[in-house]
């Protein structure tokens, strides 16, 4: 039979043994330190997962065309011809507009605008009209909700025709700090009606399926703020869609527009590199 003898180790050795041990733990630490550069992100962790953080989709599929049924935070503005503001009591909610192929059908002021048959909604304006609506605006309100600091943004959105009108009109995006004060701030962009190239109209106009290819624009823009304008985390700015003339400003119809599929996505400032940084998988990006 064989016999296994264990030995007690001395204090001595066992003391060293411990030493030997805490001595290649730190040099596994150590090396492991040095070696994890390349490892990480550069420049900059965590920025892929900000930006996704970060990435606003709206979707209109709940909208109603009641100031209730806007997504999230939105909200509008506008005026009757008496100088009365949506805030002061004024509705001009048309509620669930549906082309359905008449081409005399129409709305005025602020609706729900979609195909007969679809879950596809879109925000649409008419200026003027029964409603007598002016100066519309939409607003989203965005927030920093990264760790990041937001140098910029790359937003994308549809703008449609829904009723081909005498003045072709045309919606302006524009960007800001505040609600207000926007009249001093420049467009981002300003996208035409798509039937523009048709212009000019003449007798009342025609109502057109929005989601059909030919009465749609995909805007994609991108821009990058002042250094001291950079948007910090927790900080809030507003993005404010404007429903305006455009080149034919002659006559009593107007165009109806609408607005969907709203993406936006920050451009993070990596305080690190001094890079801009880009996402490459941001959901809802044409072309991704």
């Amino acid at each position: 039979m064989r016999t296994i003898v264990t030995r007690p180790v001395s204090r001595p050795y066992r003391s060293t043994a411990l030493v030997s041990i805490a001595v290649l733990v730190l040099l596994l630490a150590l090396l492991l330190s040095a070696c994890s550069g390349p490892f990480q992100t550069t420049p900059g962790s965590g920025i892929p997962a900000a930006i996704a953080a970060g990435t606003r989709e709206v979707d209109f599929a709940g909208y109603r065309g009641t100031p209730q049924s806007l997504p999230g935070d939105m909200f509008v503005e506008g005026e009757n011809g008496a100088g009365v503001t949506i805030a002061d009591g004024y509705e001009p909610f048309a509620g669930v507009y549906r082309y359905e192929g008449d081409p005399d059908a129409r709305f005025s002021g602020f609706a729900a605008a979609s195909e007969a048959g679809s879950s596809q909604v879109s925000f649409a304006i008419r200026e003027r009209g029964e409603a007598d609506l002016r100066n519309a605006r939409l607003f989203y309100p965005y927030t920093n909700t990264t760790r990041y600091t937001i140098a910029g943004f790359r937003v994308h959105y549809y703008v449609e025709v829904w009723f081909v009108g005498v003045r072709d009109n045309r919606i302006r995006l524009k960007y800001h700090t505040d609600t207000s004060g926007f009249g001093d701030i420049d467009d981002i962009v300003s996208t035409p009606n798509p039937r523009l190239a048709e212009y000019p109209v003449f007798g009342i106009g025609f109502a057109v399926n929005g989601r059909e290819a030919q009465n749609r624009t995909l805007v994609q823009t991108e821009f990058l703020l002042p250094s001291d304008q950079q948007l910090q985390p927790g900080e809030k700015a507003w993005f404010r869609w404007q429903y305006s003339n455009g080149v034919y400003d002659d006559g009593e119809s107007r165009s109806a527009l609408g607005i969907s599929d709203i993406v936006i996505e920050p451009i993070i400032h990596s305080e690190r590199s001094s890079y801009y940084h880009h996402s490459t998988r941001a959901p809802g990006w044409p072309g991704r």
